[in-house]
């Protein structure tokens, strides 16, 4: 498969070689070749490997926010399916800002479902000290999908 891709760029180079020439008149036979000889256009190889890191930037932006999303799930999740953990991640809240805002509420359930400051602090501490094996295959495809799009 890979080679397959490295394959599709280079067809996709010589096609856009055959979009930038001017002088032209049988465009089938300029991309023949252009394979056969290697043509190359260093501005448009520049543009080309732009265009895919703006396309591998955007995925792993697509990525991360999954990442997110899936993490928070699972979060809430865990907070529904065992609410002492709610009580235990709430006592271990070390930020004075988020503290604060904690006793604004009536409720810990109150404040956690709001979001905001207290939903990231016992988040961070409920991922970290109580549901890591939880995550862990979460983190694990994060990390191998990111690998392949890097690659």
């Amino acid at each position: 498969m890979d080679g397959y891709r490295d394959f599709q760029v280079y067809v996709d180079e010589k096609i856009g070689l055959a979009q930038q020439a001017t002088h032209v008149r049988n465009v089938g036979g300029f991309i023949v070749q252009a394979i056969r000889e290697n043509y190359q256009d260093p501005v448009f190889q520049a543009r080309l490997e732009e265009r895919k890191e703006q396309e591998r930037e955007a995925m792993l932006n697509a990525l991360a926010s999954e990442l997110s999303e899936k993490r928070s799930a699972l979060l809430r999740q865990a907070v529904r399916t065992h609410p002492e953990l709610l009580e235990r991640a709430a006592e271990r809240i070390q930020s004075r800002f988020a503290r604060e805002r904690l006793a604004r509420y009536d409720s810990l359930q109150a404040a956690y479902r709001d979001g905001g400051m207290v939903t990231a602090e016992i988040n961070e501490i409920l991922a970290e000290e109580f549901c890591s094996e939880l995550l862990a295959p979460v983190y694990a495809a994060y990390e191998a999908e990111k690998k392949q799009i890097l690659e």
